[in-house]
Formats: structure tokens, C-alpha cells, sequence
């Protein structure tokens, strides 16, 4: 059993290079008492799509058995098939953090 566990749950269906894009991530609280939460960009995983802006959001205190969504921006920097999977939840008070699955995204070349 975890206390948290975040998902990207919504992308949209058809990505650019070089064209920013937001993710949908939602973050449920599984606890029985609410936890501080901050969802974060591991900038260390990020590969050919990057975070646009902020690489974190605070989402404050999540109610127990609730959850929150949270929208962050990328960008892809090529064309083809690649995973996000750099997306992770971390408890504030005790820094334990939680990754997301990783989602395949295929991103088109630019239209001329």
C-alpha cells in the first residue's frame, strides 16, 4: 500500500515538435489524513521532451481519500516515438516520492 500515487492521465492526441503541450497529472491520497504534496519534473529523465517553465507545482494539502489534478507544459525537441516518464509526486513532510508510469508519446515532425 502507498499513502499517494500520481498518473498522467491526460495528453493530447496529436503533439508537435517544438510546440508546447500540457500533461495532465493527477495525484490521489490514499491516507487517512490529508499530506502536503508537490508534483515534480525530474529534469534528470526528462531525454526529448523537456518541461516548459516551472519544472514543479505545489498542490498543498491533499485531502485524505481525495485527489487533486495538476497541468505542467512540455515541449518536444524531435519527431518520433518516446516515453515521459520523468513525472514523480513527492511528500513534503516526509520526502518520499512516488514516479508516475511512463506514457509512450509519438510527436510529429512541423508542418511547413
Amino acid at each position: 500500500d502507498t499513502e499517494l500515487s500520481v498518473a498522467i492521465t491526460a495528453v493530447p492526441r496529436k503533439l508537435r515538435v517544438l510546440e508546447p503541450f500540457e500533461v495532465r497529472c493527477r495525484v490521489i491520497n490514499h491516507a487517512d489524513s490529508a499530506r502536503r504534496v508537490y508534483v515534480q519534473v525530474r529534469r534528470d529523465l526528462v531525454g526529448e521532451i523537456v518541461p516548459v517553465g516551472v519544472s514543479g507545482k505545489s498542490l498543498g494539502a491533499v485531502p485524505p481519500q481525495t485527489f487533486r489534478n495538476v497541468d505542467l507544459t512540455f515541449v518536444a525537441l524531435s519527431a518520433g516515438s518516446h516515453q515521459l516518464y520523468c513525472v514523480r509526486a513527492v511528500e513534503i513532510d516526509s520526502r518520499v516520492s512516488y514516479n508516475a508510469e511512463a506514457v509512450n508519446l509519438v510527436i510529429h515532425p512541423r508542418e511547413a
